[in-house]
């Protein structure tokens, strides 16, 4: 009996071919993963260090003092408003003056979602102070009312930012505890 070899040959190239584009396929889907993997990856190391940062330069600042007479609107807790008081002490002279100054907090839905920190004075923030820290907050986040809770009794103040992503379930919730309420 003889076989017919170019029947073969044409069965291998059919099988072989079939087999690289399943290959291929399996590759560029894989690729596909990975480029949507690394993009939520860098997206949530990107809001996890701007959540880091802010709380930061608003916890350098208010640790600096005492703070007193805070003001917020509980329905609309877009801002609030304390005053910070510092005894700062000259080197020269070793004296100590006592200093305070108000401060605000706030979230402008505006333009954009920007959170504002600084000296506040005469309704406006002071941009040369160096308490002054303006953040613009991600388009992919969703940033809720500010909950603001006051502790007399233990003298705390604790201020919760509610953000999410609005690709997942991830908080990056910034919440600042100040201890040194009077």
């Amino acid at each position: 009996m003889r076989l017919n070899k170019q029947g073969y040959m044409l069965v291998e190239i059919v099988l072989a071919s079939v087999l690289a584009m399943s290959i291929a396929y399996y590759l560029l889907n894989l690729t596909y993963k990975f480029k949507n993997t690394d993009q939520d990856i860098y997206q949530s190391i990107f809001s996890i260090s701007d959540r880091n940062i802010i709380t930061k330069n608003i916890m350098n600042d208010m640790e600096e003092g005492t703070i007193s007479n805070i003001n917020y609107t509980p329905v609309d807790t877009t801002s609030i408003q304390f005053n910070i008081t510092k005894n700062i002490t000259n080197t020269d002279t070793t004296e100590t003056t006592t200093i305070t100054e108000p401060r605000r907090l706030s979230i402008d839905k505006s333009n954009g979602t920007i959170l504002k920190y600084g000296k506040y004075t005469s309704g406006v923030y002071d941009t040369k102070d160096v308490s002054y820290y303006e953040k613009k907050i991600s388009n992919s986040m969703i940033v809720d009312k500010m909950n603001i809770v006051v502790d007399n009794e233990n003298k705390i103040l604790t201020i919760l930012i509610p953000i999410t992503s609005i690709y997942g379930d991830e908080k990056y919730d910034i919440k600042l505890f100040i201890s040194n309420l009077r």
